[in-house]
């Protein structure tokens, strides 16, 4: 492996690192937001506060695509109902085309 890749790949683990510890942060800000909620009764003003994390959750980095870019929650979320729908228009292959199909990829 070359210092070239070797760089590069260490610059895409700095990056991930960076979003791990910023969900990090964003959790527990929410964690101890929630607690002071606890004294709050304004309701429209939680109802807004939970709107505000239903966003943070939304665009919550929760892996990498298979081409190694950061996947969302709502990314998760969409991609899954696009898979149910193929499934129901009946746009799918049977194990053994999918099989015969990854032979192909090694040649």
């Amino acid at each position: 492996m070359s210092a070239e890749t070797i760089n590069k790949e260490m610059d895409k683990l700095d990056k991930k690192k960076e979003e791990v510890e910023k969900a990090h942060k964003l959790f527990y800000m929410q964690r101890k937001l929630s607690s002071e909620i606890l004294l709050v009764n304004d309701m429209n003003f939680l109802n807004k506060l939970d709107d505000l994390f239903e966003k943070i959750r939304n665009n919550e980095v929760i892996g990498t695509s298979p081409n190694g870019e950061p996947l969302t929650r709502k990314q998760e979320t969409a991609d899954l109902w696009k898979a149910i729908q193929q499934v129901k228009n009946g746009e799918i292959i049977s194990m053994n085309e999918a099989i015969e199909e990854s032979e192909n990829w090694l040649k």
